[in-house]
């Protein structure tokens, strides 16, 4: 059983809000580290109930729950890596997950940000990865100029409310092998979004509000989880209060 959570306000209209959907803990035990910056997430929300008039947070805080119950190295009780497996010979639990967006979308939802969160990588700081021009006019042909620019866009503010900075983000394919991956399958199944994978580094962050990078603590993920939510509203136009 997978457990996924919608934080909203249920008396409005969901049509009407803005969506950020949020998968976590896929792998390894070390990837449960995405779990947490969902609490000072909700934490904020909590404090500013009117945001969740105008929009929707989805979030799965464990993919892989036998990975979590069992131990593995990384694989399902099928023997199967769920970050391989969102577009062919989809899993159980990848087929739970997408199911339900696609349901959303048919009662004429749109999602405007999937972020699928991984950890556990000695990365020099958070890294995100995001979609290269070429992947971009595989996806969304025409539109893809307009997709480049919010990319760029939602770049600056995850840079000055999270710390995830530019300098610090790999540049992904779009391309079909890609697809099996989370952001990939999401990305293309969902042109008119925006959809990433984040790796948590288990060694250092940058801290947006001293500019400067740190030695990895609660302190971080407070940031992240803050500084990703305030990111969206700024970029989806929900004015905080």
């Amino acid at each position: 059983k997978i457990e996924l959570f919608r934080i909203t306000d249920p008396d409005t209209d969901d049509t009407r809000k803005k969506h950020l959907a949020i998968i976590a803990g896929q792998h390894s035990p070390q990837e449960m580290l995405g779990a947490h910056f969902l609490s000072p997430m909700l934490d904020y929300l909590l404090k500013n109930p009117k945001l969740l008039e105008e929009m929707v947070l989805h979030f799965v805080p464990i993919v892989n729950m036998d990975c979590a119950f069992w131990g593995s190295n990384g694989s399902n009780l099928n023997g199967a890596n769920l970050n391989r497996f969102w577009a062919k010979n989809a899993q159980p639990e990848n087929r739970g997950i997408r199911n339900y967006f696609l349901n959303l979308r048919r009662k004429g939802v749109k999602v405007d940000m999937f972020l699928d969160c991984h950890a556990g990588g000695i990365f020099r700081n958070h890294i995100l990865f995001r979609h290269s021009e070429r992947g971009w006019s595989e996806v969304a042909g025409e539109n893809a100029p307009q997709m480049i620019k919010q990319q760029e866009k939602l770049l600056e503010l995850m840079e000055h409310y999270a710390g995830i900075r530019k300098e610090d983000s790999w540049v992904g394919s779009l391309m079909k092998r890609k697809r099996r991956m989370a952001s990939g399958y999401f990305q293309h199944a969902f042109p008119e979004s925006l959809s990433y994978t984040l790796e948590l580094s288990t060694s250092t962050y940058f801290d947006p509000h001293e500019r400067g990078n740190r030695v990895l603590d609660q302190k971080s993920l407070d940031i992240v989880g803050i500084g990703i939510l305030k990111s969206f509203l700024h970029y989806v136009g929900i004015k905080r209060q």
